[in-house]
Order: structure tokens, then C-alpha cells, then sequence
């Protein structure tokens, strides 16, 4: 689902709010993750799971076509992991047919 998706369904769900209400309360919600994660922290949604990021340090690498070394600078990347509720109700529709994403 892409943001617009989301802030879409909020207005269909929501009718008696303001559409511009629903797009500032998505873009901040959205806003407060990306903040915490730039500052190093993580973000637990309950139930759902939690977005933490992956510290990497400098190290040399080597190209196999090139036989060459570089040095890749030290790096950071979101991780998601999933909670166990979240888990449990993805395991419980196990006779629900597999679908490619955006094509359910």
C-alpha cells in the first residue's frame, strides 16, 4: 500500500473528517518515524512489530571482476521486524491463496 493509498482509505473510513486533516496526520505520523530513526532510535508499533536500523562499519571490499579493492564508508539501514501478533494473524489465513503483492 503506498502512502496516498493509506491517506485514502483514512478519508473513506473517516468521512466527517477533513481531508487535509487526514493527510497532515499521515504525513507527521510518518514524519515521527523518520525523525526517531535519523536520531538513532527505534519505533514500536504494538502488535505490529518494530522498525530499528542496522549499524555497519567501514571495511574493504574486494570487486571479483576487477580484482580491485574499494572502501565501502560506514553505513546504516532500516530493519523491520514483525511482532508476534501481527505473525499470528498471517499464519491464522494459512488456507487463503498466495497472491503476488498488488494483485490481491
Amino acid at each position: 500500500m503506498r502512502k496516498s493509498e493509506l491517506i485514502q482509505r483514512i478519508i473513506r473510513l473517516n468521512p466527517t473528517l477533513p481531508e487535509q486533516l487526514c493527510r497532515a496526520s499521515v504525513e507527521k505520523f510518518f514524519g515521527a518515524i523518520t525523525n526517531r530513526l535519523v536520531d538513532g532510535g527505534s519505533i514500536e508499533l504494538r502488535g505490529i512489530g518494530r522498525f530499528f536500523l542496522t549499524q555497519y562499519a567501514e571495511r574493504t571490499l574486494r570487486n571479483p571482476r576487477t580484482s580491485g579493492t574499494f572502501v565501502k564508508e560506514r553505513s546504516a539501514t532500516i530493519r523491520f521486524r514483525a511482532g508476534k501478533p501481527m505473525c499470528a494473524r498471517l499464519n491464522a489465513d494459512r488456507h487463503r491463496p498466495l497472491t503476488k503483492p498488488g494483485h490481491s
